[in-house]
């Protein structure tokens, strides 16, 4: 649903309904609405309540064990990984297949061994099976266009290879920043998954720099799914892994250190995916 399908009408309340509060709360509504609504459900108790309740909600989904996919999403999940790893192992004629980055021959492992229906299960469960397949199936179309990207081709500038993780004397594991140089974030599938699954918020690791930085480039009520610090053209950069709302689709924002409340400091912002 596009934003201006949301714009339909104004929000009528208070009372509001749930469904409206959670997708303001997740930042689907788009920036008019969610202006005008946020305006006055700052002010309004019950509607405060509704939305802690939400958080709570969320952090105990993120607490549950991850429930069994059921067998045919996993099956067309292992096929489509199957397909890929065998696409790139084999060339046209003429064409050398590209190296494999390790020796080993790729091998798609299956997701489960045992793939039993669950049985007795409410409506809620089966609520948060969906939720979470649809969320793996985002991430997955994600990697899946990430890794088919001409990443070695010329007509495109290059990104250096995700560096090394070291170890510093204290013993903890720290991440060296990515350094990119071009015009944009030509960042790589192995690049991308590396970022989506670090939370390395350097200068923005302050709980109101942040949500101050983020409104300041327009976005609210929304967590980055990663972030990393990097170097573009030798600039030291946070770069933060944003929803988009589409399947697939990342909002990649670059911003510089100094970025807070009413100081975007965009360096970059551009889409991956999609």
């Amino acid at each position: 649903m596009s934003g201006e399908d949301r714009r339909e009408a104004a929000p009528q309340g208070p009372p509001w309904s749930p469904n409206l509060l959670a997708d303001f709360q997740a930042g689907l509504l788009d920036p008019e609405t969610h202006e005008t609504l946020r305006a006055r459900v700052d002010n309004d108790p019950q509607a405060q309540e509704v939305l802690a309740a939400l958080d709570t909600t969320r952090a105990e989904l993120r607490n549950l064990p991850s429930p069994p996919l059921p067998g045919e999403v996993t099956e067309r999940i292992e096929t489509a990984l199957r397909n890929e790893a065998h696409s790139r192992t084999t060339a046209p004629s003429g064409e050398q297949a590209p190296i494999p980055h390790r020796a080993e021959t790729a091998t798609v492992t299956g997701i489960g061994s045992a793939r039993k229906r669950p049985g007795g299960a409410g409506p809620r469960v089966f609520g948060w099976v969906a939720g979470l397949v649809a969320t793996a199936a985002a991430v997955l179309g994600a990697v899946v266009v990430a890794t088919s990207l001409p990443g070695g081709s010329d007509t495109q500038p290059r990104a250096a290879t995700a560096p090394p993780e070291t170890s510093s004397g204290s013993g903890r594991t720290e991440q060296t920043p990515l350094a990119l140089r071009g015009d944009g974030l030509g960042l790589n599938g192995e690049q991308f998954a590396a970022v989506l699954g670090s939370e390395q918020y350097t200068g923005l690791s302050d709980p109101s720099r942040l949500p101050g930085c983020l409104q300041a480039n327009g976005v609210s009520h929304v967590r980055p799914l990663g972030a990393r610090e990097i170097t573009l053209n030798g600039q030291d950069v946070q770069l933060l892994v944003l929803p988009t709302g589409r399947a697939g689709e990342f909002r990649l924002l670059a911003v510089g250190p100094e970025c807070g409340p009413g100081q975007p400091a965009t360096i970059a912002d551009t889409v991956f995916g999609g």
